[in-house]
């Protein structure tokens, strides 16, 4: 059914039945997005810097031929240290995915509903036919 519809209808054409946005171009230039990728980028990088100077020390310490349970309890200690940080990281992934995804949905319905566009997908799955709502999509957004 959807490929019929996507066969239909030449590209921009007025009335299309679907729309389709390029998400991988919004969110390269989404400005919101750009800093919010910059806000988790500092946070990864933070907790990755962390992990390789204790993976050092583990490194230095079975050099210097610590006993195996020492190196053991060494390693716990710093699984235990890093957990939270790997799981503030993961959660700062999380909530900024989400706010971005609950922005971009309300911008896209917002166009589409303007230009009387029912439904409106990823372009990726588009081979011919619909509206590109996706410059004006990305001009709502970046207001």
């Amino acid at each position: 059914m959807l490929l019929t519809s996507v066969f239909a209808t030449p590209a921009g054409a007025a009335g299309a039945s679907f729309g389709f946005v390029d998400t991988s171009r919004i969110f390269a230039q989404y400005k919101a997005a750009q800093y919010s990728q910059a806000e988790f980028r500092a946070k990864a990088e933070a907790y990755q810097r962390e992990l390789l100077e204790k993976n050092q020390v583990l490194q230095r310490a079975q050099q210097d031929g610590k006993p195996k349970g020492e190196l053991e309890k060494l390693t716990k200690q710093f699984e235990n240290e890093l957990k939270p940080k790997k799981a503030a990281v993961e959660a700062l992934d999380k909530k900024l995915s989400a706010q971005l995804r609950k922005k971009i949905e309300v911008a896209i319905a917002a166009v589409a509903a303007a230009r009387q566009i029912p439904v409106v997908v990823d372009k990726q799955v588009v081979l011919y036919g619909g509206a590109d709502l996706t410059d004006e999509v990305l001009q709502k957004l970046n207001k």
